[in-house]
């Protein structure tokens, strides 16, 4: 019987440390998860900006350049 009883205690504290471990992985991976979608988050804002520069660029050469072959 005491025999039975340690071996429960040992199964529950293995459970136990095994959850703590996987809370820990889940953790590390929200954060990770949250760092990745803040890079690409400005990946996209610098993007966004080098479309609109060009756009503004492209617009402000409204006259188009004309080669004159004779």
């Amino acid at each position: 019987m005491v025999v039975e009883e340690q071996d429960k205690c040992t199964r529950f504290e293995f459970g136990l440390r095994f959850e703590l471990i996987m809370q820990r992985v889940f953790e590390a991976l929200v954060e990770k998860t949250k760092l990745c979608e803040e890079v690409k988050r400005i990946e996209c804002k610098r993007k966004e900006k080098a479309r609109a520069l060009l756009k503004r660029e492209s617009s402000l050469n409204v006259t188009p350049l004309t080669r004159n072959h004779r």
